[in-house]
């Protein structure tokens, strides 16, 4: 059975599951708890495999993560499960968002 969640974001309402409703949760873990990611400071720092969240309202909440599967020497691509994403360059989803806050982690090898 699979429970479903409706979120209301900067007007555009989200029906999500609830593994993806704990977005803030997941962040709190990796990086304040666990100490497993590093937060950088650009997105485009990211290898694949890591991990960008994002605020899409810029109100201090994570509103969804993706998970670099590209990188070129100029780009990475992300991949998410909204309509289920394959490879869309961040280049593309930060014009579509220009007020959002990007949360790129670092996913340590060692801890």
């Amino acid at each position: 059975m699979v429970f479903i969640v409706t979120q209301n974001i900067g007007g555009i309402i989200l029906n999500q599951t609830w593994s993806w409703v704990g977005v803030p949760y997941w962040h709190d873990f990796a990086n304040k708890h666990s100490k497993r990611t590093i937060i950088l400071s650009s997105p485009r720092n990211l290898w694949e495999g890591e991990v960008l969240q994002v605020d899409f309202t810029n109100n201090g909440s994570k509103d969804h993560t993706m998970i670099v599967t590209k990188k070129t020497s100029s780009e990475i691509y992300l991949t998410y499960h909204t309509n289920d994403t394959l490879n869309r360059s961040f280049a593309s989803i930060s014009v579509a968002y220009p007020k959002a806050k990007w949360v790129p982690h670092l996913v340590k090898t060692t801890f």
